[in-house]
């Protein structure tokens, strides 16, 4: 009875490394080369300096795709590691109709998800698109980096 056991564990656990370790498509896997290449301006990395960062993009084209991008997660980045927290006082993506993602007065770390915490998900419609973002406090390193790594759905 315990081989029985022990195989039916072992087969279990299999199974799941299967499921839970398979490769998932990446961004620039599931997004046409043209559309990875407008949205570089949200994914750049910003600098910080006296805890602080400020950016607006020039207006960029997000391609035709027939329905919206819908981004399901916006990953927040600090560098250097010794940067550990801030504030987003202000991030908004504008498109041809409008905002279509934004938030206000985010405290961030490493890892947050600024779609999940700002209620997302982000719809970005073909057209022209503004990338606007400005925070404060970041610390307690006060120099660095701070950049987004957006994960469609």
């Amino acid at each position: 009875m315990k081989t029985l056991t022990r195989l039916i564990t072992i087969g279990v656990s299999l199974l799941l490394s299967f499921v839970l370790l398979a490769p998932r498509a990446a961004f620039a896997d599931s997004v046409s080369p043209e559309t990875m290449a407008a949205m570089k301006g949200i994914m750049e990395e910003v600098q910080i300096q006296a805890g602080a960062f400020s950016v607006k993009t020039d207006p960029f084209p997000i391609p035709p795709m027939g329905k919206p991008l819908r981004i399901a997660q916006a990953i927040v980045s600090l560098s250097p590691e010794t940067m550990k927290q801030g504030l987003v006082k202000s991030i908004k993506i504008t498109g041809p109709n409008g905002i279509e993602f934004g938030c206000v007065n985010l405290k961030v770390e490493p890892g947050t998800d600024l779609i999940k915490s700002c209620g997302g998900p982000a719809l970005l419609e073909s057209g022209l698109t503004v990338y606007e973002a400005n925070g404060s406090g970041f610390g307690p390193e006060q120099n660095g980096t701070f950049s987004i790594d957006l994960i469609p759905s």
